[in-house]
């Protein structure tokens, strides 16, 4: 495939906005879905029509929402994404895209993807574990250390449950570090 083919088919060419207010009873007309405590990207769910006031653009059932008024929203939680949304004032703005290509609402196989850096794809991957450490609390295998709070600080769990965690997939990213007494385990 050529390079200009390519680019011409390239996901950003499909990102389309969508200006739109609250309704009359204050509702958005449209579910939220996804999130990053789901393991995607925020995306629409159903779409009321006669509910959703647009003013301009269109808004589609199980499209990716990228922005809102200009902050990047991929890789935060459903929660926080309809809060950035509720401090917005009449009317915001919403950058979408139709899913397809490398980007499905799928976030960890966006993120295992490997792109030139720089590129839009990159810049995209680097917006999302910056929205994901936001919320995010490593675990580890060590002991707590004097003032850390589990939960807080870190996740304490056992080796067991460390490679259990692992071997499903569950963990953003993973290694070892050896100390002259013991191997621990962190995420």
């Amino acid at each position: 495939m050529s390079k200009s083919l390519k680019k011409k088919n390239h996901w950003t060419n499909k990102v389309h906005e969508a200006v739109l207010s609250r309704n009359k009873e204050g509702e958005l007309g449209f579910e939220l879905k996804g999130g990053a405590e789901n393991g995607n990207f925020p995306y629409f769910g159903e779409v009321r029509q006669g509910k959703v006031a647009l003013q301009s653009g269109k808004l589609a059932q199980d499209e990716l929402l990228l922005e809102v008024n200009d902050t990047p929203v991929a890789g935060l939680t459903t929660r926080d994404v309809l809060a950035v949304i509720k401090h917005c004032k009449d009317p915001f703005r919403l950058k979408c895209v139709k899913q397809g290509g490398v980007v499905d609402k799928d976030l960890r196989h966006y993120l295992n993807l490997r792109f030139q850096k720089g590129s839009v794809d990159h810049e995209l991957q680097q917006i999302i574990r910056d929205n994901l450490y936001l919320r995010t609390v490593p675990c580890t295998t060590r002991q707590p250390k004097e003032g850390e709070v589990p939960g807080v600080d870190y996740n304490f769990v056992s080796v067991d449950r460390f490679m259990e965690l692992e071997k499903s997939g569950a963990l953003l990213e993973s290694g070892t570090y050896e100390d002259p007494w013991e191997t621990h385990w962190s995420c």
